[in-house]
C-alpha cells in the first residue's frame, strides 16, 4: 500500500526532476566526505519494485537509481484516502518560539532542549525499526537543522539522528531499508558548520558511512524547500516515502500551518511541535505579527485569546493549535507534553499522527524523558492537567472511576481506553488495576489468580 494523501483532493507526491547545479546542495558522499553535487536524487520517494515510476527533487544529489528520480516521493498515484493503522510514517517536529541568545554559530544548550532532545532520541530509536520493517526507503528531514554542535560539545538533531540509527540494536536487520537523511539550514555560517561536523561525526566513527545511508545538506529556507517538494509531487503524481521531519526554528515567522500540513498529508506523516506559546502569547496584540500570527495557527481566532491573562490565556492558544492540527492535517491522535522549569516557563511539545503505532511510541518516549530537576513535565488533557511521574496510579484510577463505574469491560478494551483516550501507558493498567482490587473497588472473573489480569479477563467497577 502506498503512503497516501490527506487533507486536498489532488494527486500529490514527488519533489523535483530535473538534474541542476543549484548552490547551496551538498551530498555525504559513500565514505565520510561532503561534496557538493549537480546530479538529481530520488531517495525521498519510496522505493518500488522494478518499473515503478518514481519522481525527482533538482539539486539534492546524486541519482543514486541512475533516473531523474527524487528523494521524497513513493510512486505514482498520491491521492486521498482513510487512516492506515499498520505502521507510524511520517513525523515532523515544530519548535514555535523564541531561543536564548546565541554566541556566533553555536550556543549553550538549554535545559528544555535537552529534554526535547531525549525525547526525539526515544521515538526515533522506537520509529526506525517499526517503519523500516514494511519499507524499503525512510527519510529523516530536519527543516532548521543548526550547526550539529552546541557550545559545550553537545550534539544538535542532526547528529542525534545519525547515532541514533547506526547505534539502535536493530541495525544490522536493517540493510534492506535505505535511510536518508535531508538537513536544511539558511544561515550559511551554520550550514558550513554542519557540514563539518558531519564529517568530524563519521571520522570518530572509525569507519565509512554505511552503504544504505544517504545525507543530503540544503543552504536554505525551510518554506523554499517545502514549496518545491510540493510543486513536484502536484507535478508527478508520485507519493512521500515514510519520513520523520524534525522542524526547529527560532520563531514562528517562518512556519506557516498551510503548507505545513500539505507537507504532512500523507497517512505516514507525523508532526511532532514544540510550542513555545508563552513568547507567541507576549506578541497577540502586536500589529506588525499579525501576518505571522494568522500564518502560523491558520485563522484569527487567535484574537479570542488576547483579552484573557495567565493560564487561561496559554490554555486558549494551546487548545486552538491542537484543534488547528487536528482539522487541517486529518490527525486522529494529538498528544501534548508540557515542560516547566524552575521559574514556571512552560515549553510545549505536540505530537500528531494518524497511527496507533506512533500514538504509542511518543507516549512511552515522554513518560521516559527523565526529570533532572531541572523540569516538570505535564500535560492537559482533554480540561485535565497530568503530571509525568511515578505518583500515576491515583489519577489513573479517578479516570477509570469516572469512565467504567458500575460497567463490566474486558481488559482490552480497558488498554485501549488507556492508549487513545489518555496520557497513560497501557504498563501503567495492571499496577492501578491492582490497586483498585485491594480497596475493593474492582472484582474480575475469567482468570486464574487474584491480582492479574490477562487476555480475556472481565473487570466489573464497584
Amino acid at each position: 500500500a502506498g503512503n497516501q494523501r490527506h487533507g486536498r483532493t489532488d494527486s500529490h507526491a514527488t519533489a523535483l526532476n530535473r538534474s541542476s547545479t543549484q548552490a547551496g546542495y551538498n551530498r555525504i558522499g559513500p565514505g565520510p566526505s561532503l561534496r557538493a553535487t549537480s546530479e538529481s536524487w530520488h531517495l525521498a520517494f519510496e522505493k518500488q519494485e522494478a518499473g515503478t515510476v518514481q519522481a525527482g527533487l533538482s539539486g539534492w544529489g546524486s541519482n543514486l537509481a541512475g533516473t531523474a528520480t527524487s528523494p521524497f516521493g513513493l510512486g505514482s498515484g498520491g491521492r486521498r484516502a482513510s487512516r492506515s493503522d499498520d505502521q507510524p510514517g511520517f513525523a515532523f517536529t515544530v519548535r514555535a518560539g523564541i531561543m536564548g541568545r546565541m554566541d556566533g554559530v553555536t550556543w549553550q544548550i538549554q535545559p528544555h532542549t535537552q529534554a526535547k532532545h531525549e525525547l526525539l532520541r526515544g521515538y526515533l530509536g522506537a520509529w526506525f525499526p517499526i517503519v523500516s520493517t514494511n519499507s524499503k526507503r525512510i527519510i529523516y528531514f530536519d527543516a532548521f537543522a543548526g550547526p550539529g554542535i552546541y557550545a559545550g560539545g553537545e550534539p544538535g538533531s542532526p547528529l542525534i539522528a545519525l547515532e541514533t540509527l547506526i547505534t539502535h540494536k536493530s541495525f544490522p536487520k536493517m540493510s534492506g531499508t535505505e535511510f536518508l537523511f535531508a538537513f536544511i539550514e539558511k544561515d550559511n555560517s551554520k550550514f558550513q558548520r554542519l557540514k563539518q561536523e558531519i564529517e568530524n561525526f563519521w571520522s570518530k566513527q572509525g569507519k565509512d558511512k554505511p552503504a544504505n545511508i544517504e545525507i543530503y545538506v540544503r543552504n536554505d529556507e525551510f518554506i523554499n524547500t517545502a514549496q518545491e517538494v510540493l510543486n513536484q509531487l502536484d507535478a508527478e503524481s508520485a507519493k512521500l516515502a515514510p519520513t520523520l521531519a524534525f522542524v526547529d526554528p527560532f520563531g514562528w515567522s517562518k512556519i506557516r500551518l498551510d503548507l505545513m500540513m500539505q507537507f504532512v498529508s500523507f497517512d505516514k506523516c507525523e508532526v511532532l511541535i514544540t510550542f513555545m506559546v508563552e513568547s507567541i502569547s507576549r506578541f497577540l496584540s502586536d500589529p506588525n505579527r499579525q501576518k505571522s500570527l494568522q500564518d502560523f495557527f491558520g485563522t484569527d481566532r487567535y484574537r479570542e485569546c488576547i483579552s484573557l491573562s495567565g493560564n487561561e490565556k496559554i490554555e486558549c492558544l494551546q487548545d486552538l493549535y491542537i484543534n488547528q492540527l487536528k482539522k487541517a492535517g486529518s490527525f486522529g491522535y494529538v498528544t501534548p507534553f508540557k515542560m516547566i522549569n524552575k521559574r514556571g516557563k512552560a515549553y510545549f511539545l505536540i505530537h500528531c499522527t494518524r497511527n496507533i503505532k506512533g500514538l504509542q511510541a511518543m507516549k512511552k518516549a515522554m513518560w521516559n524523558v527523565d526529570p533532572t530537576g531541572n523540569f516538570q513535565f505535564e500535560a492537559r488533557w482533554k480540561g485535565r492537567q497530568v503530571l509525568f511521574g511515578p505518583d500515576y496510579i491515583q489519577d489513573l484510577k479517578q479516570e477509570f472511576i469516572k469512565e467504567f463505574k458500575g460497567r463490566e469491560v474486558s481488559i482490552s478494551d480497558i488498554e485501549t481506553f488507556v492508549l487513545t483516550e489518555t496520557l497513560y501507558l497501557e504498563s501503567h493498567v495492571k499496577s492501578t488495576l491492582r490497586k483498585m482490587e485491594d480497596e475493593g473497588k474492582i472484582s474480575a472473573t475469567n482468570r486464574r489468580k487474584k491480582r492479574t489480569y490477562p487476555l480475556g479477563t472481565i473487570i466489573r467497577f464497584l
